[in-house]
């Protein structure tokens, strides 16, 4: 998982595969290799099938539920996500995370009213969040990635771009999902925005995603 945070990718799935050589039944290593690794690469499928066999080995694990919910919201199965996210709220309520999660998952349905709504509940449970806090736009201190993800809000792209720029120059853990989060799809186009991918190395994770999110609508 540390590899994974500073993208040494070439190494990140042969240390998932040995420990689950060591220990097939080890949920959190399914869990891990599917949201960290797979689902970041683009590999929704096969991310898919790692967190539903996760589930099988620790059915009452709310965070394997979490992972399947934001992995449907990344595959562009926004229908599936919001089901999953309402029905972990009702199991764990005021569960400032659920509620974050699918606060972000209303932000990409266009739903800002509510989505607001939610993340506002998130904060005042949780107050420093980063994540929640750029969510918000809060006027705080925030990390180069989240900052940019405000601007993008604020259809504010240079400024976006700025800040992602620095975050990739610095290789910020924070950027794993630039590659698949729809979040960015506003800045997709921009040749900025491919310097960035390219950068980072997650071309090929971006034209996955794309292709299952369209086999999805």
């Amino acid at each position: 998982m540390i590899r994974s945070m500073y993208w040494q990718w070439s190494e990140v799935e042969q240390l998932y595969q040995r420990s689950l050589m060591l220990n097939p039944n080890y949920s959190t290593a399914h869990h891990w290799l599917g949201i960290d690794y797979l689902a970041v690469q683009g590999w929704f499928p096969e991310a898919l099938a790692e967190l539903e066999l996760s589930a099988r080995l620790d059915p009452l694990s709310t965070i394997v539920m979490e992972g399947r919910a934001m992995l449907f919201m990344l595959w562009g199965r926004d229908a599936e996500s919001l089901a999953a996210y309402e029905a972990l709220c009702r199991r764990v309520p005021g569960s400032p995370k659920l509620l974050a999660g699918l606060g972000r998952l209303h932000i990409q349905m266009g739903h800002f009213d509510r989505a607001c709504e939610l993340l506002e509940i998130a904060h005042s449970k949780d107050p420093a969040t980063p994540s929640v806090i750029g969510a918000l736009g809060r006027t705080r201190y925030i990390s180069a990635t989240t900052s940019g993800m405000v601007y993008i809000g604020l259809g504010d792209h240079n400024s976006a771009l700025d800040c992602l720029e620095k975050a990739a120059a610095i290789s910020t853990p924070s950027l794993m999902m630039i590659g698949v989060h729809p979040a960015y799809d506003p800045l997709r186009n921009d040749p900025r925005f491919h310097a960035i991918i390219e950068l980072t190395g997650f071309a090929d994770a971006e034209k996955r995603a794309a292709s299952y999110r369209k086999a999805a609508q």
